[in-house]
């Protein structure tokens, strides 16, 4: 693991000081076998054995992405004190399993948000205010996960944690299954997601950039905390991904990064493209009990718009019966009695205050039906050879999107079967629908989606 380690400046009012550091180095082989093997006898119970200089820490996350037993987040930890500075050796400090901030009391096992030089810049300029609400975000913070809480008396108390990462704090090089990845955000994470990790050498910000330098980003070795740098509990949930109708109100995480291999755990692949759902984006599941495959919206609208422009090109208009040579028959007017009554001026304005898109949805559409096992369009064949083995990560500029400028698609799950509301935007094409539905079909099995 890089050193991660900076020269600290000078200290001020506003830093909670901590006179303790955490070294940490993967479990050997041997270690590993003799823990579990001590785990299963039960009549040698894992106590601490304080005259040791490394100590076992199992880690509090389970990520099911990792199967072998190589892939463990378990590691070896020592801490080091400052003998001139700390108020007594961490072992020899008594173990609490709570501690008391202000009005609000913090446990072990618990998430909660971190002070660093930002937050301490805002709370200056908000005079300590609390700013909004829901999911807390990085610039509350970071995000640490209590492992231990020591006190030597009411005004030296320390836990030591384990931080979660956000998803830019990913380091490049990291390994993902197969797959090696340029490291920070990745296409699939989500606006409040986070990363777990066995990370305790300093803040993640530090572990990454550790050859940054700008001003006011200087970080420390802050793997034991002092308790008053904790600005507030923070609800974080763990996504299992065994139901996509799941939904994450608060933060969450799925994945988890192992500092020791530089591994992260694989987050389940869903639809043709074979990527992970974006929790803030839809995902559909094909109707069919033989299939109920999961799919990305996205996916599906470009299947969907694939079709209408290998159909329709730049020049064909969409023609249905009733329509001839791209005019559209006249029907009789209705019946006597039947007419609805002029529209109000509150509900022409209502009317003309809405999006184009939004219009169309209260005006019954033609329907498109087409085949009912329509032939794969480029972008799941595409994907039909990455399910043969090669990988199916598009890379940039293999995905063409010959529709765009020339359709639009917008998903309709109100009424009836699954549909998508095609606008035509081409201006140079005269006659047929300008707007009608086209059926949505499941990219595996090609049966059409209720």
């Amino acid at each position: 693991m890089p050193s991660t380690k900076r020269s600290r400046p000078d200290a001020d009012e506003n830093r909670a000081e901590c006179y303790y550091t955490v070294r940490q180095r993967a479990a050997t082989a041997r270690e590993l076998a003799r823990h579990q093997d001590r785990k299963a006898r039960r009549d040698q119970p894992l106590e601490e054995d304080k005259k040791a200089e490394w100590h076992w820490q199992t880690s509090p996350f389970n990520p099911t992405g990792f199967t072998k037993s190589s892939e463990t987040m378990d590691l070896k930890y020592a801490i080091d004190t400052d003998p001139h500075m700390a108020p007594a050796q961490w072992g020899d400090m008594t173990r609490y399993n709570s501690f008391v901030l202000g009005k609000e009391k913090f446990y072990t096992d618990d998430f909660v948000f971190v002070a660093n030089e930002e937050t301490v810049k805002r709370q200056k300029a908000n005079d300590g205010g609390a700013n909004g609400s829901g999911p807390r975000r990085a610039d509350n913070g970071w995000v640490a996960r209590i492992l231990e809480i020591r006190a030597s008396d009411e005004q030296h108390v320390y836990a030591r944690v384990y931080w979660m990462y956000w998803p830019e704090e990913l380091p490049a090089g990291t390994h993902c299954g197969r797959k090696t990845i340029r490291g920070g955000r990745q296409p699939y994470h989500g606006q409040h997601e986070l990363i777990a990790s066995n990370h305790s050498r300093g803040s993640p910000s530090t572990f990454v950039m550790e050859n940054r330098v700008a001003d006011n980003e200087a970080s420390y070795p802050v793997d034991v905390i002092n308790a008053v740098s904790v600005t507030m509990a923070a609800e974080v949930n763990h996504w299992i991904e065994t139901d996509e109708d799941d939904t994450q109100p608060a933060l969450y995480w799925r994945q988890a990064y192992n500092c020791n291999t530089s591994q992260l755990s694989p987050a389940k692949e869903v639809c043709r493209c074979e990527m992970p759902a974006h929790p803030d984006k839809l995902l559909i599941r094909c109707s069919s009990p033989q299939c109920g495959k999961w799919m990305h919206e996205d996916c599906l609208r470009h299947d969907a718009l694939m079709r209408v422009y290998e159909r329709l090109g730049k020049k064909s208009p969409q023609i249905f019966e009733g329509e001839l040579d791209g005019v559209k028959k006249e029907e009789p007017p209705p019946p006597e009695g039947l007419v609805s009554p002029p529209a109000t001026d509150a509900e022409k304005k209502e009317a003309e205050d809405r999006p184009p898109l939004q219009q169309l949805n209260d005006i019954k559409l033609p329907l498109f039906v087409g085949s009912p096992r329509p032939s794969p369009s480029p972008a799941a064949a595409a994907a039909a050879v990455g399910a043969r083995g090669r990988s199916s990560t598009p890379k940039k500029g293999v995905k063409k999107e010959p529709y765009k400028g020339l359709f639009e698609a917008e998903i309709r799950l109100d009424d009836g079967p699954t549909a998508w509301q095609i606008k035509d935007l081409r201006p140079d094409v005269d006659g047929g629908s300008k707007a009608w539905l086209e059926q949505a079909y499941c990219m595996f099995c090609s049966q059409s989606i209720d």
